[in-house]
């Protein structure tokens, strides 16, 4: 067969009575356009690779008026030699006068680098006026969906002009969006595919054309089928598509209920969401991914009690990346709860530099109200030493050597940051003390913020890590002060091993002050630090090693302020 048409290729250009380009270009020297388009068709099977044969007969056809047969010869004589920078501006501004402003931009924004001054001017001046109107439209269209995002029409429109403008991601995310709104429309799933694949997703490109040839229409089918090569889909890809529905607003099939859940929840179609995810944990009840993502969903949509429920079980799998973060939200969220909370912080610890052992810790009875930050407690605090006694000077000592009981009232200001007060009686526990077993009124209140950033403790990952809390404290029963906390440690964790085993290596940086000015109360601190965690330590206990030059920055003599501390203690807390 092959033979045979070159037979008659040849035959043809035999046939002319001379040579059928010569013929054309005199046609159209004579201006006898017909007669020159009909020679450049005859002439061309005889020349296929003649590059500029077809150039000429694009610029008979545009005489003629023929733009889109004018274009196709522009592109083959592009494909022919990639280099000739003419023809391409001709063809980029033919692309876009025949509907194809995608393929005239990739052009014109090519033809921007050329060495050529004035293809280059000319290819700017054109790119912009293909790009900004749809730039100007994408943003409009934006704008609009943030105001009312449920119109399905407004996410296909704005995927259209994104993919005109080769915003692939942007295009593949609104088109999804546009189908999943509106599911009856399964020529959506072509465009999904058609993006997807030019975004190299080739299984997901797969996904949506099986889909399309389940659940669409008969042309829709037809058309997914020939995308597929007829190549038929397998059981496992059917399996993942649901029967086809005759009404337009039925649930539509999902190419996984994990995936879609998934990109639900991120752009906050949370019942949809849940209707997703809800699919997944029933396809597999032990994903821990799922779990928490339930967890989270059922919390953004104020079902806390059941966002409880799957952040408990979610913290309990054996999901490194999953655990920590589950727990960290049963328990915030846990904290926020109406009703009695017990909750507890307990810090023992021994300096180098008194020679002595302190102990640091608070228990609260609290009621959260639930539709208020303002959360009433009563409060127990041990705050004291073992050797303070033998000179009465709580501040030297950084030791009250007292039990406090008191009731207090707390608010959050904003995340992360909250203040408190309390009223009460402290009894001073050292039998030596002029005071000691007295009750003494005690009046204290506060504000306090922390902020971590990076690979905290209990991270899946080794990096880099930075912690902040900044704290206010104010003291009636000791002179009225107010004393300044402001703490950082900037350092390296690393990843926590099967037996839960972590280590974080720091630096400390320390300053406090205070109202009074008091030498006691003013210093700066910096040096070393670890922080560890071993197997069988309960949720929330860390050990603490510290190496500290301090120096004072208000001392009351005139001898070096300096000091060496070395501090060694265990950080606990809880909440129930």
């Amino acid at each position: 067969m092959l033979v045979l048409l070159l037979l008659l290729s040849d035959a043809s250009c035999a046939l002319w009575p001379a040579d059928p380009a010569t013929a054309a270009y005199t046609a159209l020297r004579e201006n006898r356009l017909d007669a020159a388009v009909s020679a450049f068709q005859q002439a061309l099977p005889c020349n296929p690779a003649n590059a500029r044969l077809r150039k000429d007969f694009a610029y008979a056809l545009l005489r003629t008026g023929d733009r889109l047969s004018a274009r196709r010869q522009f592109e083959e004589a592009l494909s022919l030699d990639p280099s000739d920078e003419s023809t391409a501006l001709e063809c980029a501004f033919l692309s876009f006068e025949t509907g194809r402003p995608r393929e005239a931009r990739r052009l014109f924004l090519r033809l921007k680098e050329s060495k050529d001054p004035q293809i280059r001017a000319r290819a700017a001046s054109a790119f912009e006026g293909v790009d900004e109107p749809l730039r100007t439209a994408i943003a409009r269209w934006q704008e609009a969906l943030r105001r009312a995002p449920g119109q399905w029409s407004a996410h296909e429109e704005l995927a259209r002009l994104a993919e005109k403008r080769d915003e692939l991601a942007l295009a593949a995310q609104h088109f999804e969006e546009a189908w999943r709104r509106r599911p009856g429309n399964t020529d959506l799933l072509l465009d999904l595919a058609r993006v997807w694949n030019e975004q190299g997703e080739a299984g997901k490109a797969r996904a949506a054309l099986v889909t399309a040839w389940r659940i669409g229409s008969p042309r829709t089918a037809e058309t997914a089928r020939e995308l597929m090569s007829g190549t038929p889909p397998g059981a496992a890809e059917l399996a993942l598509v649901q029967p086809k529905s005759t009404s337009e607003e039925s649930d539509a099939p999902v190419f996984e209920a994990k995936e879609m859940g998934a990109r639900s929840l991120e752009n906050s179609y949370l019942h949809d969401a849940l209707k997703y995810l809800t699919q997944a944990y029933q396809q597999n009840p032990n994903d821990a991914e799922v779990l928490y993502q339930l967890g989270v969903t059922n919390n953004m949509l104020h079902r806390d009690t059941e966002a409880l429920q799957w952040f408990a079980l979610a913290r309990r799998s054996d999901n490194a990346a999953i655990a920590p973060k589950a727990a960290q939200a049963y328990s915030a969220l846990r904290a926020t709860r109406p009703g009695l909370h017990f909750g507890a912080w307990f810090v023992p610890l021994y300096s180098s530099r008194w020679n002595d052992p302190f102990l640091y810790t608070q228990a609260t009875l609290e009621y959260r109200l639930g539709r208020t930050s303002l959360t009433p407690y009563l409060s127990l605090r041990f705050l004291g030493d073992t050797r303070s006694g033998t000179k009465y000077n709580p501040y030297t000592y950084l030791s009250e050597t007292s039990i406090i009981g008191a009731v207090g009232l707390k608010t959050r200001l904003f995340p992360r940051a909250y203040g408190w007060f309390e009223a009460g009686e402290a009894v001073n526990y050292l039998g030596r003390r002029p005071n000691a077993g007295l009750a003494t009124p005690d009046y204290r209140g506060g504000l306090a913020w922390s902020k971590g950033w990076g690979r905290l403790l209990g991270s899946p990952e080794s990096g880099w890590f930075t912690e902040t809390a900044l704290d206010g404290v104010y003291l009636h029963r000791h002179r009225d002060d107010m004393i300044l906390y402001a703490q950082t440690q900037l350092g390296y964790t690393i990843a926590k091993d099967r037996r839960d085993r972590q280590v974080m290596a720091y630096w400390n940086f320390n300053l406090t002050t205070d109202r009074l000015g008091a030498s006691w109360a003013n210093f700066a601190e910096f040096g070393p630090g670890f922080r560890v965690r071993l197997p069988g330590m309960p949720r929330g206990m860390v050990l603490r090693y510290d190496i500290l030059y301090g120096k004072y920055t208000r001392p009351a003599t005139r001898r070096n302020p300096g000091y060496w501390d070395v501090r060694t203690g265990l950080w606990y807390a809880l909440s129930r």
